[in-house]
């Protein structure tokens, strides 16, 4: 049962990263776990990263999940497609934990479906680029049932070095009524 306790959640992953040019780089990733039966997630991403101006950068990503086992856990908690997410990301500026006084926004948007990934567990796209590090992260399990989407807000800045003040708004709701 996907949603028990005990169950085997090993996996293999891996992380690519294309520099296209020197103001934008391309990622992809595999996320394949060795029992679909227990953790149902085969899941594949791709990214792109770019910088516009000196102080403006982009981001989108977009992770499915090909596993049979999660189609058909989306079908038994999901009405349409559950195994796809999505964000994209606008940067202004940016906080830097060397430079004292420096700061930076963002603004979001995530899609994140109830079966596209462990969000829990999720690495380097699927996790970090994707914004679930950045506060996201509302546990495996609640995500996993209901999915999540809506925007996000961001503010850094550099209090001292080596130490940066984050807060971070999420407006979001559930993406299913399961």
């Amino acid at each position: 049962n996907y949603l028990g306790t005990n169950r085997t959640r090993a996996a293999y992953w891996g992380d690519f990263t294309y520099s296209a040019s020197k103001n934008w780089n391309i990622f992809a990733t595999a996320f394949m776990a060795a029992d679909t039966k227990q953790y149902p997630f085969n899941v594949w991403g791709i990214g792109v990263q770019g910088q516009l101006t000196p102080d403006w950068k982009v981001m989108a990503n977009y992770a499915w999940n090909t596993a049979q086992e999660a189609k058909d856990i989306n079908t038994a908690i999901a009405n349409g497609d559950g195994t796809t997410a999505w964000a994209a990301q606008i940067q202004y500026k940016g906080a830097d934990k060397t430079k004292v006084g420096t700061w930076g926004l963002y603004v979001n948007y995530r899609d994140l479906k109830p079966m596209a990934m462990d969000f829990g567990l999720a690495s380097g796209i699927l996790g970090n680029d994707i914004g679930l590090g950045d506060g996201m992260n509302y546990g495996a399990l609640t995500t996993n049932v209901l999915g999540r989407k809506g925007w996000g807000f961001q503010g850094d800045y550099t209090i001292s070095k080596n130490v940066i003040l984050t807060a971070t708004y999420f407006a979001t709701e559930d993406v299913n009524s399961a």
